[in-house]
């Protein structure tokens, strides 16, 4: 008797946006073959209250709105709350500004199968140029962007490789992970959310990777008011890890992992 297919609930979280979430579904369902789509559960949460509401449910789409802006961790919180098989065995998370390219979700799918409870994407801006391939850290000990802004194609970004944490604007999780780890941390309403889930996942022995192979385009910072309280949400990452003790250096500087 052979092995059930794995089941994936894929959650994209919307606000104020239209447009993009639009650019999104129309990529989504080129990049994603007939057989995955058998075995996935599409959710959209629109923190908006706006018309995407309305075109989900035109599109098909089961869609989510809260009562007021929840925030990109208040979403995903929101989805995992019920109780049951609500999700699939993997969970894939999308912010609507991005666009995936075909294929993108089986080299994901297949560096879970090795292990990898948090599989992150290669994302490139509009213009092709890199943007995310993994999150390090720095010497202040503070997240950053490795090889931002360099050719979409460089070397080191072309390498499936173990990484201290993935941004959540793509990323592919095990389900099973996510309850051990718990609930997102919605003090971070826009940023650093997803660092701090990646690390307290790191703390239980849970395994953080990026995938080479997935290219998704990723427009960043769309959605209206998403740099506001930038400062406030680093000053408590910084309180919650840094001054905590929690993140040691040899552990965080990205040449030592690149």
């Amino acid at each position: 008797e052979g092995r059930r297919p794995l089941m994936i609930s894929a959650i994209v979280t919307t606000y104020m946006r239209l447009d993009c979430l639009k650019e999104w579904w129309e990529g989504f369902q080129k990049a994603v073959n007939s057989d995955q789509r058998a075995r996935m559960r599409i959710i959209v949460v629109d923190n908006g209250r706006d018309e995407s509401t309305e075109w989900c449910y035109k599109q098909g789409l089961f869609c989510i709105t809260p009562s007021h802006n929840l925030g990109h961790m208040g979403a995903i919180n929101l989805v995992m709350k019920p109780e049951g098989d609500t999700l699939g065995d993997r969970v894939l998370l999308m912010d609507n500004d991005t666009v995936p390219t075909p294929g993108f979700l089986e080299p994901m799918m297949e560096m879970a199968d090795r292990g990898y409870d948090v599989v992150g994407a290669r994302l490139l801006f509009p213009d092709g140029r890199l943007q995310h391939c993994g999150i390090g850290f720095g010497l202040n000990h503070l997240p950053f962007m490795p090889l931002l802004g360099s050719a979409g194609d460089t070397p080191p970004a072309l390498v499936d490789r173990p990484c201290p944490a993935a941004t959540f604007a793509c990323v592919l999780m095990d389900r099973k992970m996510m309850e051990s780890v718990g609930e997102m941390d919605e003090k971070f309403f826009t940023t650093h959310g997803d660092v701090d889930y990646c690390l307290r996942a790191k703390e239980l022995g849970f395994r953080i990777g990026y995938s080479a192979r997935s290219v998704v385009y990723h427009k960043m910072w769309q959605a209206p008011g998403r740099l506001e309280n930038i400062k406030e949400q680093t000053a408590y990452f910084k309180q919650k890890w840094l001054d905590a003790g929690r993140i040691y250096p040899v552990l965080g500087v990205w040449p030592i992992i690149l």
